[in-house]
């Protein structure tokens, strides 16, 4: 399994992304990396293997002054257990990770024009978001405010927009953090049939796709719920729904332990949807919860359960 954790703030990223992600390590992955944005720029680092192994491609690299932040573990699916199929992936000056599947990523990785680095899925949320965004900057206010409904208006926003119009394209199920060198101190994040939260503390804002990386580090967390998405800075978020209306979460107390909380994240795992059914079948993993899915799958397509 596959897990996301990210940070904005002022303090030490490189130390909490790691430390994050070593509290995911139980969940079992094959390679890792990470993404951040400091003043001096957008780095990526990714290793394949254990955490160690990244640890050492960091070097002594930490940030210094304010930081965008976000960090991945991968659990092989659309592609092979290497650096180039290793999250985050980027472009020219974004940078994403990405829990779930985007069923359609074939039709839209040939939709665009940009080339791919990388055998997976995910990468071509990254394309799709750089090429709304060029768009945005290529039409007038007034063409894009036609374009866009009132609540992610591109002539205030375009880079929100250029993230809502990425989402529409995608079906499947996501937890998507995504940090871009055009929006410094903000991390665009979406949540459709994957766990993904977040929390605030002094030192700043902190995500995560499950309790267990912020234990002792937030004493809350917003959970987010199916088709939210929206921006958070260090200070606050702005969060909408499905419909892209504003919506309000209320903060919730996290578990007492780190322990406690891999312990609950494991007492009830969630039934696959039809095509994570289909995919465990062919890998001689049936699973007993695989006959319920047809009924309540949300991708409303046509089933072959």
């Amino acid at each position: 399994m596959c897990g996301i954790v990210g940070y904005i703030g002022t303090q030490l990223a490189v130390a909490r992304l790691l430390h994050g992600l070593r509290e995911l390590e139980y969940r079992g992955y094959d390679s890792a990396g990470l993404a951040v944005l400091a003043p001096e720029g957008l780095r990526c680092f990714k290793a394949v293997g254990k955490l160690n192994n990244l640890a050492t491609k960091l070097g002594d690299y930490e940030s210094s002054g304010p930081v965008t932040a976000i960090g991945h573990i991968r659990w092989a699916t659309h592609g092979k257990p290497t650096e180039a199929n290793a999250h985050p992936h980027g472009l020219t000056h974004s940078q994403v990770v990405h829990n779930g599947i985007i069923e359609n990523y074939v039709a839209l990785r040939e939709a665009v024009e940009t080339p791919f680095l990388s055998q997976t899925d995910s990468e071509v949320i990254v394309h799709l978001f750089e090429r709304h965004l060029a768009a945005q900057a290529e039409s007038t206010p007034n063409q894009r405010a036609e374009t866009s409904s009132a609540t992610d208006d591109p002539a205030i926003d375009p880079a929100l927009a250029a993230f809502r119009a990425t989402l529409d394209a995608l079906h499947g199920a996501y937890a998507i953090l995504l940090i871009s060198e055009t929006a410094p101190g903000r991390i665009f994040f979406a949540r459709k049939g994957s766990p993904l939260q977040l929390g605030f503390a002094e030192d700043g804002c902190h995500f995560a796709s499950s309790d267990a990386p912020l234990v002792g580090v937030c004493s809350q967390m917003l959970y987010l719920e199916d088709g939210h998405w929206g921006v958070a800075t260090a200070e606050g978020l702005t969060l909408f729904g499905a419909d892209g209306s504003p919506a309000v979460l209320q903060p919730k107390p996290l578990p007492a332990s780190s322990l406690a909380a891999r312990k609950e994240g494991r007492k009830e795992p969630a039934a696959p949807t039809c095509s994570s059914a289909w995919r465990e079948c062919q890998r001689g993993w049936r699973l007993p919860a695989i006959f319920a899915t047809a009924s309540r799958c949300w991708t409303r397509t046509a089933c072959s359960w």
